[in-house]
């Protein structure tokens, strides 16, 4: 038993020693690896090979022993106790020379041991110290490094006899008989071997480390980021035991030691946080704006000469986000470097609080930077955090790398920061903390950061640090025009075929001209005047007369909105109340539901607030069409916190009433407006122990499930009760491990159990928020498959094209069996190979053949796909 006690403790110090080295496989610096495979007869270096980048090929033997204090003696390579016997070393060394390693462009051996530097004369003889250019197997190791000196061993040792030991030479064997060696292979085999002495002791205890331990922790820590943003979740302890385990794996059970088997046993991010790449801009009502982009490129440039800031200001609704995502593709044209980061794209999205922390948009900019050259980042250490010292690193080193190019840094909707944080930070101002961080970028000349926000005191840092201003243009006339003709409500210009609400020119020309009287050249304004003529059919007659009738434009929207709210009356401004309140689609029934005693005024409201809501078709669904409509609703509670209480007491009730874990809209908004209410005991009593199995087990997605946690994290906090801190805080946890860890695994194998419970057509509804995915592409696609062979229709559309998104960006390995289940999957989506539909399936509908595997690719649209059948056709 000793003898096997003895045996696991080296193969767990051999696993440890493997893991330090094969940190370095997603770090580049080694490019294959082989863990305990023979790769000759008789290998005695199989324990483990690395090729490194530069093409060296380093083969190490480990040899653990508890007596760090015992010298190495002479006879552990003249005898072969330890497997070290000098002529069956110097033969495995020049077999793999000779074979296997024949194209290595270098070689390197060496035995790393625990054994204290020798003190006998034999070995003192034929030992010589290292070379300066030599190093320890780790970085870090206080280790002893020996080489053999090739004449000596050649010469031998003679040993006089005592007790049974005959005289003679103890090295004699090198050069006489069977065992004889080529002098000039031992001479190579000498030139290349280092043998490293005293390595560290380790503990076996990760959260005890020893100094072996330490080496490993140090590396997961220091070179990876585990346990820093955005792997701040990931303990150093807990990656490093998962690459302990890959190592002992692939000893044990022969799997391949890869970059993305490593990173995703260890769970570690490799997208520096960034946030999902989408904008907020509608492409359906989007106009060209050539002149105002110019402009702006023009800046960009000015500024970028000596590294400093751009803001671009306008107030809401002055299409800044269209002349940001016109400046990213025109630069992107001119040959700039582009990262841009949107601080907001509405209410619906399923990231809006991730999308403001300061975090986020330095892991989001420097992710852009990596997807487009991913040598930016290759030295970066930790090498998957993100800060802002990583992100200028590596736009310095896109300018070293090309100094002819610039490099551009553009964050959209800074002022959205404060708005969407509202209540959940103490802070005064988070849109000026971020302004602050922002300014203090150290950004070298050729390079700019690009700021797009509305005007305000939340931009004095950056104007502090020097920053130049250029104010987002009015529409012009012919950009207008452009607006009316998406709307329908002009033909389009040089066409006289294309269908229009207007087709008299005159008409056009007077409905064009209010327009410009009246919106100010402001694009959301534009839009609110054309859709009141657009969903009032009988003011066409007179467009013009209706347009000039409404407020002028003034530096901002509030005229027109209060004009709205006054037309309403006393009895009927409630309903915009409860729209703007909601910040979710609700049908006119529900609004009666809510306010039943103003349910007669509910039809002549939602037409008065026509041009400013967004209904979905044949849903009957309404919701505000611009957020700041619901934000200058929300400005008169604010001396009034009973009447804003009162509001979202009706709220509260009518969502109480659907029931939290029955009904999705109750799920995602009732503890979002009980806590604005302030009613923290009352959220806090719905998050029990079993919050998260209920909520799985009525088919929450777990993002869902992580935000009323999130809400329920604020409210203890905000009440002290810390007892209940640590309940949601472990319960996210929870969330996380279900959907990181079970999802794809076990729910969707197992998809049976609450399709019986709940209905295929309910769970496939959950899988999107207000048309938006809610879940990882992969595990969605896997429980699209489930749910359309039960019958339902499923989002297949939105989570083809999430996965070709995701998949752009994504190099993870998740293994053999999940890959295949997604392929799968998207068969299920778009495969009409005869094999794979037994000759009836179409397009949503039908089962999958488990035994098929075909290959997918969803086209941009995600309307379609490519398949490609590894079956031959059935005769």
């Amino acid at each position: 038993m000793g003898d096997l006690t003895a045996a696991h403790r080296g193969y767990e110090y051999q696993d440890l020693l493997e893991a330090c080295r094969v940190v370095d496989l997603p770090l580049g610096g080694i490019v294959a690896v082989h863990v305990d495979e023979k790769l000759v007869p008789d290998d005695r270096f199989d324990d483990l090979t690395v090729i490194e980048a530069d093409g060296c090929r380093e083969r190490t033997q480990f040899k653990h022993s508890d007596n760090d204090d015992h010298p190495l003696a002479y006879d552990t390579f003249t005898s072969d106790g330890r497997g070290l016997r000098l002529d069956r070393l110097v033969a495995a060394a020049v077999a793999d020379r000779d074979g296997p390693g024949a194209s290595a462009r270098t070689v390197r051996l060496r035995i790393v041991m625990r054994d204290a530097p020798p003190d006998d004369a034999v070995l003192r003889a034929v030992m010589v110290p290292a070379r300066a250019p030599d190093a320890p197997f780790l970085a870090g190791m206080n280790t002893t490094l020996l080489r053999f000196d090739a004449d000596a061993l050649w010469q031998g040792v003679e040993l006089p006899a005592k007790g049974r030991r005959k005289a003679g030479n103890v090295f004699g064997f090198l050069a006489e008989g069977d065992t004889a060696v080529a002098k000039e292979d031992l001479e190579w085999f000498c030139e290349h071997l280092v043998v490293e002495l005293a390595a560290p002791p380790m503990t076996m205890d990760l959260q005890r480390p020893g100094p072996a331990e330490q080496l490993l922790l140090q590396r997961v820590r220091g070179e990876l980021g585990a346990g820093i943003h955005p792997n701040e979740g990931r303990s150093p302890a807990d990656v490093a035991e998962a690459l302990i385990r890959t190592v002992r794996a692939a000893r044990q059970r022969g799997i391949k030691v890869t970059s993305q088997e490593l990173l995703r046993r260890a769970q570690l991010r490799q997208d520096f946080g960034a946030v999902l790449r989408a904008h907020p801009v509608d492409r359906t009502l989007e106009v060209a704006r050539p002149g105002a982009v110019g402009a702006l490129v023009e800046a960009a440039g000015t500024a970028a000469a000596d590294g400093d800031v751009l803001l671009v200001t306008g107030p809401p609704g002055q299409g800044k986000s269209w002349a940001c995502q016109q400046l990213v593709e025109q630069l992107t044209r001119d040959g700039w470097l582009v990262a841009e980061h949107y601080c907001y794209l509405g209410d619906a999205d399923g990231d809006q609080l991730t999308r403001v922390m300061t975090e986020s948009v330095f892991g989001s900019l420097l992710g852009r930077l990596a997807d487009a050259d991913p040598g930016l980042v290759h030295d970066q250490r930790p090498r998957f955090a993100a800060d802002e010292e990583a992100l200028t690193n590596a736009v310095a080193t896109a300018l070293r790398k090309d100094p002819a190019r610039r490099v551009a840094l553009v964050v959209d909707g800074l002022d959205h920061v404060t708005r969407v944080h509202g209540g959940r930070t103490r802070r005064a101002d988070p849109s000026l903390a971020l302004a602050e961080v922002l300014s203090s970028l150290p950004l070298p000349a050729g390079s700019v950061l690009i700021v797009l926000s509305q005007p305000g005191t939340h931009l004095d840092p950056l104007r502090r640090a020097g920053a130049a201003t250029v104010a987002v243009r009015p529409l012009a006339l012919e950009e207008l025009r452009g607006m009316a003709e998406r709307l329908g409500l002009v033909p389009l210009k040089g066409s006289s075929q294309a269908e229009a609400l207007l087709t008299d020119d005159r008409d056009v020309t007077d409905f064009l001209d209010a327009l410009q009287e009246r919106s100010g050249g402001n694009a959301l304004y534009t839009t609110y005047l054309c859709r009141e003529v657009a969903l009032r059919p009988q003011v066409v007659a007179d467009a013009a007369a209706t347009v000039r009738a409404l407020p002028p434009y003034r530096d901002s929207l509030e005229d027109y909105y209060a004009h709205l709210y006054e037309t309403l009356g006393a009895e009927a401004d409630v309903v915009a109340d409860i729209i703007a309140l909601l910040g979710m689609p609700v049908t006119r029934k529900e609004l009666g539901q809510i306010v039943p005693d103003r349910g007669h005024r509910i039809d002549r409201a939602l037409k008065v607030l026509a041009p400013v809501l967004s209904e979905r078709t044949g849903q009957g669904e309404v919701r505000v069409y611009h957020e700041s409509f619901a934000r200058y609703l929300r400005l008169g509670y604010e001396d009034h916190p009973d009447a804003l209480q009162s509001t979202l007491a009706l709220i509260a009730t009518w969502l109480s009433g659907r029931g939290l874990f029955e009904d999705p809209r109750a799920f995602r908004r009732l503890l979002l407006i009980l806590a604005e209410a302030g009613r923290d005991t009352e959220v806090l009593g719905h998050i029990g122990r079993d919050f998260v199995a209920r909520a799985v087990s009525a088919a929450f997605p777990a993002s869902a499930i992580r935000d009323n946690l999130a809400t329920g994290l604020r409210c203890a906090a905000r009440s002290g009760n810390w007892p209940l801190v640590v309940r949601c805080v472990e319960l996210a946890r929870a969330a996380q491990t279900y959907e990181g860890e079970r999802f794809d695994s076990v729910l969707v194998d197992f998809a049976d159990v609450p399709i019986a419970l709940l209905g295929a057509q309910t769970m496939a509804d959950r899988l999107l928020h207000d048309g938006r995915t809610v879940m990882p592409a992969r595990a969605g696609l896997q429980m699209c498959a489930a749910l359309d062979a039960a019958g339902a229709v499923t989002p297949w559309r939105e989570y083809m094209t999430a996965f070709q998104r995701e998949d752009e960006s994504d190099n993870t390995s998740y293994g053999e069996d999940s890959d295949r289940a997604v392929s799968l999957a998207g068969c299920a989506a778009g495969c009409d190979c005869p094999r794979h539909t037994g000759g009836q399936r179409r397009r949503g509908q039908g089962r999958t053949n488990s035994a098929h595997q075909c290959r997918w690719t969803p086209s941009p649209s995600g309307s379609m796909s490519t398949v490609t059948s590894q079956w031959p056709t059935p005769s």
